[in-house]
């Protein structure tokens, strides 16, 4: 009964049909609705992200929610849980990442923020500690101040790396103005040989730039490394002193906050839709509509889903379909350790965010950089006292669960780590007592104790190869999947290519008005001729009606008064109020000239019955703040002021 109360009160038809929340789902569905487009945007989960939400830990018991076969949960493999039993303050305040990442103040995403003006629905925390740990660990010296004061580089090292900095910062800055075409050309090598041969750097310092400032491999094409690097330079000093910010509660906040842009510009959301049924024509070869059990059947031009997830809404007679979509996949295994710390060495307490980059080959079986983000709880995603790790890599293959808690035992080496255990097995287990200093001070307290984990792989994009087509027209298909980057540049380009697709010449997310800019027309108040409201200028805005169907006045009928707004005719009045302090007459009862809103001299004295009650509680009478307003009848003219005023049998009882 409730599911067809839902669809009646939607549309039938509408521009866009988007199911999944994941960030380029988002992002699309809130560019569609800011140009204009109707949205209907669907998931089956009961919360936003798909593979980029943020989960609490008990969200992780229900592991059947969260595994591949649900072709549009978050789509995570080998799942496995390790809890201590042991008791979490505000264990529901506690947030895992399933992609965990951090923003270049100058890379596209938070540019795109800045440029949609929706950068307003989320908070930002510094990443203020960048380090390497190769066993040992040792800053990132990724500063001129920093490089100078480093005493484990030479002077002569010291102007090599200095040189290569500013030649990738010089042609960042001529990209950002689209000038590149004036430099030349970066050396068609592989970024280690560039380092090497081109810029003298020895082994160290190629380390630092490879795997500390732009996270690639040595293999990668220089020109990538160049780009990186300049990326990291350039979004140095803009918001804050370090390149990189943290999304405060995690990077599942990025695809709430596109929804809510979505919501503001229309779009309507459903979730905890399981199950989709996809319509094609087939003379056409065209999407024609979709069904739910909420919505009913909504006729449409353009569905957007991910790709898992378009085989399954086709119908028998559509599976035949062929579907293709060109991109690069890859296995990233990752780790969330929640533990319980007063300090740490890798970030302060009043900081939020730091980050560790474990080069390969440091720890056995770990083939590619594992990157480290650790966060207090100034991050928002656990509690005071407590630490939340998040350990990411790619290419390790079976043994992930093993690389990752070597990585974490070489990060945090005062806990001893104990066999990793199923959901079932590993509940109510304690890990071994931990090393702890013989400091009386909590504040001092260096102990570190592992409360909660989980190791996972997820299936991961690694790059859209520029072909987003599924053989039907209206059926775009996306990703649906995260990447092992540090940001977030592969899932903005893989939205904007496919709004590209969909809507040929249409700005991508264009800057959206603040509150203060929203200027809503009721017409022209200076008109010098006198008419009733059924003729003039606000012929347009009749009847305005409340949400419960009644009548209402603009805005500009009122004036402000130290008593609040009052009707500009009736100030002085202090009868008839609601209780927010307006008075309430039908809207017939008004003329509107040249000084604004006044009654009507047509108005015939009211008649009322002595039985005649407030209608305080009929929802037919109430407005969209809950107030209630009074018939014409309820009122009576005061001769001596001309007023209009309750009538007396009502004015021991007022609305």
């Amino acid at each position: 009964g409730e599911s067809r109360k839902l669809a009646m009160d939607l549309p039938s038809e509408v521009d866009c049909f988007v199911v999944g929340t994941g960030l380029v789902e988002t992002l699309v569905a809130a560019a569609c609705a800011r140009v204009g487009k109707t949205v209907i945007h669907v998931d089956r989960n009961q919360f936003y992200g798909g593979n980029w939400a943020a989960l609490g830990l008990d969200d992780f018991l229900e592991t059947d929610n969260l595994k591949g076969d649900q072709v549009l949960g978050p789509q995570l493999s080998n799942i496995n849980i390790w809890d201590s039993g042991k008791e979490i303050p505000r264990r529901r305040a506690v947030l895992v990442d399933l992609s965990p990442k951090l923003c270049f103040s100058k890379g596209k995403l938070v540019q795109l923020l800045v440029s949609s003006n929706s950068a307003r629905y989320l908070d930002f925390k510094e990443v203020s500690r960048i380090h390497r740990h190769d066993g040992t660990m040792t800053s990132v010296p990724c500063t001129k101040a920093n490089l100078m004061t480093n005493k484990t580089i030479s002077p002569m090292e010291k102007r090599r790396i200095v040189k290569y900095l500013q030649y990738c910062l010089e042609r960042a800055k001529h990209v950002a103005q689209h000038t590149e075409n004036e430099l030349d050309p970066v050396p068609d090598v592989d970024f280690g040989t560039l380092l090497q041969k081109n810029f003298k750097l020895n082994k160290n310092l190629q380390e630092y730039v490879v795997s500390s400032m732009t996270w690639l491999d040595s293999n990668a094409p220089a020109n990538i490394g160049v780009e990186r690097t300049g990326l990291f330079l350039a979004s140095m000093d803009v918001y804050c002193p370090s390149p990189l910010l943290y999304p405060m509660y995690g990077s599942g906040e990025f695809a709430q906050a596109f929804s809510r842009l979505c919501a503001v510009f229309g779009g309507m959301y459903v979730l905890c839709q399981p199950k989709m049924d996809l319509v094609i024509d087939q003379e056409r070869n065209a999407v024609e509509s979709i069904t739910t059990e909420a919505l009913g059947t909504v006729k449409t031009k353009f569905v957007v889903a991910p790709l898992s997830y378009c085989t399954s809404m086709m119908t028998d007679a559509s599976s035949s379909l062929a579907l293709q979509r060109s991109i690069d996949r890859s296995m990233i295994s990752r780790g969330s350790f929640l533990l319980k710390a007063n300090t740490i060495p890798y970030v302060e307490k009043n900081e939020c965010c730091g980050l560790v980059t474990v080069p390969p080959g440091v720890c056995e079986g770990l083939s590619s950089q594992c990157r480290v983000i650790i966060l207090t709880s100034n991050s928002g995603v656990c509690p005071k006292g407590y630490v939340m790790c998040h350990l990411v890599t790619d290419g390790v293959g079976e043994n992930f669960q093993d690389v990752l808690l070597r990585v974490f035992d070489l990060l945090f080496p005062t806990v001893i780590s104990s066999k990793t255990g199923t959901v079932d097995e590993a509940v109510g287990e304690q890990k071994e007592e931990v090393y702890k200093h013989d400091d009386d001070s909590d504040d001092n307290d260096e102990s570190v104790e592992l409360i909660w984990q989980v190791l996972f792989q997820q299936e991961g994009l690694v790059s859209v190869a520029g072909i987003i087509d599924t053989g039907v027209d209206g059926l775009f298909a996306t990703s649906g999947l995260s990447d092992a980057t540090i940001g977030f540049d592969i899932a903005v380009e893989e939205a904007e290519e496919l709004f590209a697709r969909m809507f040929p010449g249409e700005e991508f997310l264009p800057r959206a008005p603040d509150y203060d800019e929203i200027v809503f027309d009721f017409g022209d108040n200076d008109s010098t001729t006198e008419s009733t409201v059924e003729d003039g200028p606000w012929d347009d805005c009749l009847p305005r009606t409340t949400s419960f169907g009644t009548s209402y006045l603009p805005f500009s009928a009122y004036k402000k008064t130290d008593g609040g707004y009052v009707l500009v005719e009736l100030a002085s009045s202090k009868e008839c109020k609601t209780s927010f302090g307006t008075i309430y007459l039908p809207i017939s009862a008004y003329t509107v000239t040249k000084d604004g809103l006044v009654l009507a001299s047509s108005v015939s004295e009211p008649t009322i019955s002595t039985t005649m009650i407030p209608l305080q509680s009929n929802p037919q009478h109430m407005t969209s703040f809950g107030t209630s307003y009074l018939s014409m009848q309820a009122y009576s003219k005061d001769e001596s002021s001309g007023a209009y005023v309750l009538h007396p049998s009502l004015q021991s009882s007022q609305a």
